[in-house]
Order: C-alpha cells, then sequence, then structure tokens
C-alpha cells in the first residue's frame, strides 16, 4: 500500500513539473528598473528543465538577467533569452552543472564576470550579432563547450574567459579581437582566410586532377579501338 501511495506521489509531483507554464508572469522573480524595463532575477519553481523567458512580463519590456539569476539551477538543460536581453549579469548562471544549450537574443550587449563559469554540460550558445562585451571568467570551466562564434561587434574580452574549455574551437574568421584573443591563449581557431583560400585550392587541384583522369581514360578508350 505504501509503495502504491509513494508511486501516486511521485506521478502527481512528476505532472506538476513538466506541466509548469514558464509564460506565466507569476513564475518570474524580477526587479522593476528605473525606466520601467524588468530584470529577471530568478524564478519561482527551480524544476523546469527547457526554460524560455518571455520578451515581457506583466506588460513590462524583460532587458536584463539579473546578477545570481539562474546560480547553481541544477534543473535546467537549456535556455533561451529574447531579444529583448541586452545584458546577462554576474553569474548569473554560474554552476548550473546541467545547462547544455544557451540561446541568447539578438540585441545582448553584455556578458557579465563568471556568467556561465562552472556550466560543465553546456556544448553549445547562440551568441547575439550585437554582442561587444564578454567579462573575465564568463565561460571558465564550461568543458565540454565546443565551439564559439562570436561577432564582428565583440571588441572586448575580460581574463581567463574560456579557462579549462578543453573541447574549444573559436571561429575567429569575422571577430579580429577573439582571433588575437584566442592567439595568446593557445586556443584552436576555426578557418582563416588563408584556410580558405587553401580549401579552395585543394577543390581546384582535386577538380583538375578528375578532368585528368577523364582525359586519359577517353585517349585509352580510342588507343583500344585502334588496336582491336
Amino acid at each position: 500500500m505504501k509503495k502504491i501511495l509513494f508511486t501516486i506521489i511521485f506521478i502527481v509531483c512528476a505532472l506538476t513539473i513538466t506541466s509548469c507554464d514558464t509564460n506565466d508572469a507569476s513564475y518570474y522573480l524580477y526587479d522593476v528598473n528605473e525606466d520601467g524595463t524588468l530584470t529577471v532575477m530568478g524564478v519561482s519553481e527551480t524544476y523546469s528543465k527547457e526554460l524560455s523567458i518571455p520578451k515581457q512580463i506583466d506588460g513590462k519590456t524583460v532587458t536584463a538577467i539579473g546578477d545570481y539569476a539562474f546560480y547553481n539551477n541544477q534543473y535546467i538543460r537549456k535556455i533561451t533569452l529574447p531579444d529583448s536581453v541586452l545584458s546577462i549579469g554576474e553569474c548569473a548562471f554560474a554552476d548550473s552543472r546541467n545547462l547544455s544549450s544557451v540561446k541568447i537574443g539578438k540585441q545582448c550587449l553584455t556578458i557579465g564576470l563568471q556568467a556561465f563559469e562552472g556550466c560543465s554540460a553546456l556544448k553549445t550558445i547562440r551568441l547575439s550579432d550585437t554582442l561587444t562585451e564578454i567579462k573575465d571568467l564568463a565561460f571558465h570551466g564550461c568543458t565540454l563547450l565546443e565551439s564559439f562564434d562570436p561577432p564582428k561587434t565583440l571588441t572586448k574580452i575580460g581574463i581567463d574567459v574560456f579557462d579549462e574549455c578543453e573541447q574549444l574551437i573559436i571561429n575567429a574568421k569575422d571577430c579580429p579581437a577573439i582571433e588575437e584573443y584566442a592567439k595568446i591563449h593557445q586556443i584552436p581557431t576555426g578557418f582563416t582566410e588563408s584556410d580558405d583560400y587553401l580549401l579552395i585550392k585543394i577543390a581546384s587541384l582535386s577538380a583538375a586532377a578528375i578532368a585528368s583522369l577523364l582525359l586519359f581514360r577517353y585517349i585509352l578508350k580510342k588507343i583500344r579501338k585502334k588496336t582491336d
């Protein structure tokens, strides 16, 4: 009887967790800024595995993720930030060790100090096209982070931003600041202009080799016909 009761309680709890509406204003904790916009400071319940923060809460625009807003959250796996978010605060997602995917909105300018530090499951992050600054230790200890594709607008990169990111390859082609940073810190980079030129050269050589082979086969057939 106890086992049956425990099973029923577990199922009810599971349904409650999975049915949580993350678009509900009451789900979020937030501060109202002087200009009437909002800074999200966390959630009232921490059970959701996928979180998509809405652009507006209670009719007010969300423009920032506050300091320590989702610090040490062990439930969230994926998070999507709206285009209205301009900044991500200090330690906003730090030590959220199950967070594996992050999508940042199109207008985010700043990723704060230690914002994703210790997110050891983080593999992918989509950045905004307007990002200008990444502060110290922002991705420190993101040991599974595979790639980083910064926009041209990124000009300020803090200290040890990618320290202990052992799997990381940076696409530095369109961002001089990150290319210089990668060289100094010996981080592998993606294709550069010289790499692209080399690939084009290899492709052209391959095409020429194939053309030569086809010509050789054609001549060989001609010779065989004459000898037959």
